[in-house]
């Protein structure tokens, strides 16, 4: 309660309408990585004006007044996030709020998108919840077929609402809840990845975590290994240019050498009985991070779909970032 000190160490964000978490959440979210901190071993360089490579995150180059556009790829899953975020708070005291899936992302912010898609979505199972199995030539289901599509329609619903939920929580989090841990995207600053809210952000002068790669990148298929699946279209450098920023590209290896992925989205579209094709139909019902998604109009990539990977683990690797 006692007004701020020269003594006092700077606040993690510049925003004003944010409020970072307290020195508690930090701690049990910084615990909550402990266990994969230890198989990993995450190590930090950072890049001078020379060119020299440093031990650590000193010559990323924070300046009074001018925002920073961190941008970087994500690797399979995404396991490594939560120790970018932690190593800004630790060693420059700065919380890089991160432009998220609307998911992802749920009611933290400057929107409620994810709210939004997901009431569309029950409005859609309500639609197809007789559990009809359209045959070509209206011939009769093969045994077992519609079994097998109400069971994974289950999982799917179950996944759905289980993403409906975090959106929640993120939520109420954001409203002055206890954040349970750096997966609570929206108590640490996350907000949907939209134009207007990285303007905001430069604008109020902060660090911005920006994955261009999004869910396409996080969700990777077979064969896939490190690939940037970016968009050719520039989308951020004016903005940023605009605000003066600072656009410091980063890179992050270890994680996808330690994972095998052995199915995939495409996998998922090719199974058979018209199951494919109706979670493929689900996982599109999902709001997307972009109105139009350029890698496939203009680049010629595979669409974008919100379908985890199913990944087995090899020998961990070391974390290296740069």
């Amino acid at each position: 309660f006692a007004p701020r000190r020269a003594t006092d160490p700077d606040p993690l964000s510049k925003d004003p309408k944010f409020v970072p978490p307290s020195t508690k959440e930090l701690r049990v979210a910084f615990e909550g990585l402990n266990g994969l901190r230890s198989i990993v071993s995450p190590v930090f360089f950072s890049t001078r004006d020379d060119g020299s490579v440093v031990p650590g995150l000193s010559a990323v180059p924070f300046e009074e007044g001018r925002p920073v556009l961190l941008v970087g790829n994500h690797q399979t899953i995404a396991p490594d996030l939560g120790f970018i975020i932690e190593a800004f708070i630790k060693e420059r005291g700065v919380l890089p709020r991160g432009l998220a899936h609307p998911v992802v992302a749920g009611g933290g912010g400057f929107g409620g998108g994810a709210r939004r898609g997901a009431a569309a979505n029950d409005e859609k199972k309500k639609e197809d919840a007789d559990g009809s199995l359209e045959m070509p030539f209206g011939l009769p289901p093969p045994p077992g077929a519609l079994e097998l599509l109400t069971s994974v329609r289950g999982m799917a619903d179950a996944v759905a609402a289980s993403a409906r939920d975090a959106a929640e929580t993120s939520s109420a989090d954001t409203d002055g809840g206890a954040g349970a841990g750096l997966s609570q995207f929206s108590r640490f600053g996350a907000v949907p990845v939209s134009g207007k809210n990285l303007y905001k952000l430069l604008a109020a002068g902060e660090c911005v975590l920006l994955f261009p790669g999004g869910v396409r990148e996080a969700f990777k298929r077979k064969g896939e290994k490190y690939a940037l699946l970016w968009p050719s279209k520039p989308e951020f450098v004016r903005m940023a240019a605009r605000h003066g920023a600072v656009i410091v590209p980063f890179a992050a290896v270890g994680a996808e050498d330690g994972i095998d992925v052995v199915a995939d989205a495409d996998d998922v579209s090719k199974l058979p009985f018209g199951v494919g094709d109706a979670l493929m139909a689900r996982a599109r019902d999902v709001p997307s991070a972009r109105a139009v998604d350029t890698r496939v109009t203009r680049d010629g990539q595979a669409e974008e779909a919100f379908v985890q990977p199913l990944i087995v683990p090899r020998v961990p690797e070391r974390y290296y970032f740069k």
